[in-house]
């Protein structure tokens, strides 16, 4: 009886069986890897890039009508301080824009949370001007005429200026958190990119 011959692969008989693909974990780890960090630091970083636009229009604006350049900037000093403590220098003038770009943060990381993740920069840039009009409503009814009844007059002397500061804030933020998050994903995916062996 003639002996039965098989079809065999002589590459594979000195390879072994090929491994298993690995790929999946791999690829979805950096969405793991960056849902919560890329929200935690892309949203502050924004707000503060933001904020940083919005006090440079302000100062723009205040010169533009007349007045002078930190009008819009000055009275952010006297937030939280009595009346000793809001005299001129240079002293209030930095801790009103640190205080503002402190809020700014944390505004920023507030949008940030609300912001998907796959969203396109530009629409995040236009659906954050809306929450900055929402923010800008809450702050100049309630919390700026309770903290700081000075920044609430000057309110008034810049008129529109406000309004557009705030929609280039929000503008700035989403825009730049969702630039801010693709980049992260870029690096975190690249990192953790299956090796080939």
């Amino acid at each position: 009886m003639a002996p039965r011959h098989t079809s065999r692969d002589p590459v594979a008989d000195l390879t072994g069986p090929a491994p298993a693909s690995r790929s999946t974990d791999s690829e979805a780890a950096p969405d793991v890897a960056t849902a919560g960090g890329s929200t935690i630091l892309a949203g502050p970083v924004a707000g503060i890039v933001g904020g940083l636009v919005m006090a440079a229009f302000l100062v723009f604006a205040a010169v533009a009508q007349g007045m002078e350049p930190l009008a819009a900037l000055e009275p952010m000093g006297a937030t939280f301080r009595d009346a000793e403590a809001r005299g001129g220098g240079a002293g209030p003038v930095l801790y009103g824009v640190l205080l503002h770009l402190a809020v700014s943060a944390l505004v920023g990381l507030l949008f940030a949370m609300v912001l998907p993740r796959d969203l396109a920069p530009g629409s995040a840039g236009v659906i954050c001007v809306g929450l900055a009009f929402m923010v800008m409503g809450i702050m100049t009814s309630a919390i700026v005429p309770a903290v700081n009844p000075t920044l609430q007059a000057r309110f008034r002397e810049l008129g529109g200026s406000w309004v557009i500061a705030h929609a280039l804030f929000g503008f700035t933020v989403g825009y730049a958190c969702q630039r801010i998050r693709r980049g992260l994903d870029v690096r975190v995916g690249r990192h953790l990119r299956p090796r080939t062996v």
